[in-house]
């Protein structure tokens, strides 16, 4: 899934479900991963002028730059919590998602 221009804007956020590793596309190998190693990739592609907001200017810059930061400015991670009742019949706006 993608958020933003994957060639144009100045921040573009890709989200994948990992359920290959190890994968070669030139000769189409990959490795599947069992359900224990499923994981959430997320990867964030900053240019342009975003770059200048978080004062890397030049690419020495980016020895200094704290990359903790980017979560915070550009996306949340969420714990989804769901009621231990039956859903079935339930509304959906039962549901929560609370802040971790």
């Amino acid at each position: 899934m993608y958020f933003g221009d994957r060639d144009n804007d100045d921040v573009m956020i890709r989200v994948m479900d990992k359920v290959r590793d190890v994968q070669n596309r030139e000769k189409g190998t990959y490795k599947i991963i069992s359900e224990t190693e499923k994981r959430v990739r997320i990867e964030v592609r900053v240019q342009g002028h975003e770059l200048l907001n978080l004062g890397l200017f030049e690419l020495r810059d980016s020895r200094s730059f704290s990359f903790t930061k980017l979560p915070g400015r550009y996306f949340q991670f969420k714990l989804p919590t769901f009621c231990s009742e039956p859903v079935n019949d339930m509304p959906i706006t039962r549901l929560a998602m609370i802040e971790t």
